[in-house]
């Protein structure tokens, strides 16, 4: 095919599904071998294998990084914005996460697997856990879902189809059936800023803020943040802080991207 026109297409629905699955087998696979391996660097080696069946599709057949990606930059005001809505769906996202733990509760041994690779021990522990766990997973997830795959499923259906197919099958990829329905959530909102503002920036930073928060408090005492909790549940006036900017966030960013495309 020719290069110079392959570089201005979508890849196909079948071409998308493909990767997908791909990307399942190489997560699977990477991911059993981080299991035998152990410790922090097999979470690093099985997090930085989600990118590639997409990445060597993306160069084997010359399409655009920056397009099938949604590499673009964004101006300083949507930084803002995504910053403030990072830290207000993390805070619902939190609160989605205990609801669902009264009903379906993680089964302790799970639950003992998750932390045993994210908490910190020490200077070593504490960089491969924020460039894994933090760094790699929000860039790589990010650049997969809401750039490759949202942005091909696009083209083939209207964005909110795309947007909700693909915060379902970011959901299903982080395999635990108890955080399904946050991530679902979180998923589709990073999908309408990715969406609105052409760009993974925006949902880079909301994914970098919620890693980075859900990290922190697993390697903190519990009594560092009693302030944030009433009852073993989220403050119910953060709680609604939370709600409100998260409404007054994304209607700020979509009137912000609108008057960006109109410049």
């Amino acid at each position: 095919m020719n290069s110079e026109i392959q570089q201005h297409q979508y890849p196909k629905l079948w071409q998308i599904f493909i990767i997908i699955l791909l990307t399942l087998f190489v997560v699977f696979i990477f991911g059993t071998i981080a299991f035998f391996i152990g410790g922090r660097t097999g979470v690093l080696l099985a997090e930085a294998s989600i990118i590639l069946p997409a990445l060597v599709f993306v160069i084997k057949y010359n399409y655009s990084p920056v397009l099938l990606f949604r590499l673009r930059p964004i101006k300083i005001n949507l930084v803002a914005v995504s910053i403030i809505l990072g830290i207000a769906l993390t805070v619902i996202s939190d609160e989605i996460d205990r609801l669902i733990q009264i009903f379906i509760p993680m089964p302790e041994g799970f639950r003992q697997i998750y932390e045993k690779f994210l908490l910190i021990n020490s200077l070593s522990d504490f960089v491969i856990v924020i460039f894994s766990a933090v760094i790699l997973a929000a860039v790589l997830e990010e650049m997969l879902f809401r750039g490759f795959v949202q942005t091909g499923l696009e083209n083939n259906f209207n964005a909110k189809v795309a947007i909700v197919v693909t915060a379902f099958i970011f959901a299903i990829f982080h395999l635990y059936p108890w955080v399904l329905i946050q991530i679902f959530f979180i998923g589709i909102i990073m999908g309408f800023l990715a969406q609105r503002s052409n760009s993974i920036i925006p949902s880079l930073i909301v994914h970098l803020i919620n890693n980075g928060i859900a990290i922190t408090c697993l390697n903190v005492s519990a009594e560092t943040y009693q302030w944030y909790l009433y009852k073993g549940h989220v403050n119910l006036l953060i709680l609604i802080a939370a709600i409100l900017l998260t409404s007054f966030g994304m209607k700020l960013f979509f009137h912000l991207c609108k008057s960006t495309s109109a410049e």
